[in-house]
């Protein structure tokens, strides 16, 4: 870690006016802003910044790469690009010089800029209509209950309006869909809201077209998810009981394989909780076969599924294993293997 080689040496030769800069406030829209940094050698040797390590493309500096000898001062100019990163501002400047390493910090916070409408909805579907999003990939929703999810429109026109509906014919069964606002004059925006009933355990994927101006559209709307425990149903005690399901990893490294030999792994899984963890459901990416636990994890106990791995494609590879269980801290915990298959 780097903050386990900052240099003494260094600390106690140069002083800076100041280690930390507070920005306080800024504006987006100003632009970027500055601080100088200044410093004194007060060490026997010469003092020379040979880089300024950044950690991210925010930030810059301006700084002389010339030795600065003792008992003469210097500056370094750090600048702070505001753009896109509305929000609190904490960034080290870390300095690799010729006694070792330095840290300087600024900080502060951004006031966001007004975005517009085509920054806040970035996906054309067409008609001058756009949405702040494609989809959402992890619905949770209760067994025998429902959950509803929204997703934003805008008309990016600035003279026409734009008409958005969804044919309730071309739904999945259980899944409901409702504009809050069809017509949409120039400039405005409304939300749709997806409801999903969950009646068996499982996941779920759909792909739910839109129709813009009377004519359905090319792209369409993911709704994804799984149907877990109605876990707002239980009572407290029950919560403080439930089981808690601990992976050995979430992230197995199958390293080099060779293409269509299956390999065999497993995943070990210790029950944290005070009751039996239950397994719902268990899915996987095509080249995973895996089946689900028939039995239950006793609270303390630990289980160890296996798995076979066949992969059809020379290069990098990643798969995945998504499980559902009656744990509600994650009730939808997700496995993933990677290898290099030659």
């Amino acid at each position: 870690m780097f903050w386990a080689v900052l240099s003494a040496k260094a600390q106690d030769n140069i002083v800076f006016d100041k280690t930390l800069h507070n920005f306080g406030t800024i504006e987006e829209s100003a632009g970027e802003v500055s601080h100088t940094f200044h410093y004194t050698n007060k060490g026997t040797e010469p003092f020379v910044i040979i880089d300024v390590i950044k950690t991210c493309g925010c930030t810059k500096s301006i700084f002389s790469k010339e030795p600065l000898l003792s008992g003469k001062s210097d500056s370094l100019t750090v600048f702070y690009d505001p753009k896109d990163r509305p929000g609190r501002i904490i960034k080290p400047i870390r300095l690799r010089t010729n006694q070792g390493f330095l840290l300087l910090e600024i900080d502060g916070n951004v006031n966001p800029r007004p975005r517009t409408i085509e920054e806040n909805y970035p996906f054309i579907v067409g008609g001058g209509v756009l949405l702040n999003g494609l989809g959402v990939t992890s619905l949770q929703v209760p067994r025998n209950g429902s959950n509803s999810t929204k997703i934003g429109v805008a008309n990016s026109s600035n003279s026409v309006s734009a008409y958005v509906s969804i044919d309730s014919l071309l739904l999945p069964k259980g899944v409901k869909a409702t504009v809050l606002n069809t017509k949409l004059d120039p400039r405005t925006k409304t939300e749709i809201v997806f409801t999903v009933e969950g009646e068996v355990y499982g996941e779920f994927s759909y792909q739910i077209p839109l129709t813009i101006n009377g004519k359905l559209t090319s792209e369409k709307v993911a709704i994804a998810g799984a149907v877990v425990d109605n876990f707002g149903s239980w009572s407290d005690k029950k919560k403080l009981d439930a089981p808690k399901a601990k992976f050995e990893t979430h992230f197995i490294r199958a390293g080099k394989v060779e293409v269509n030999k299956t390999e065999k792994f497993s995943i070990t899984i210790t029950n944290q909780g005070r009751e039996p963890l239950e397994f719902r459901g268990v899915r996987s990416s095509d080249n995973i076969a895996i089946e689900m636990p028939k039995t239950a994890i006793a609270a303390g106990a630990t289980k160890t599924i296996n798995f076979s791995y066949t992969p059809f494609q020379q290069g990098y590879d990643s798969q995945w294993i998504r499980f559902i269980v009656n744990d509600p801290r994650n009730p939808n915990p997700e496995v993933r293997l990677v290898a290099e298959v030659m």
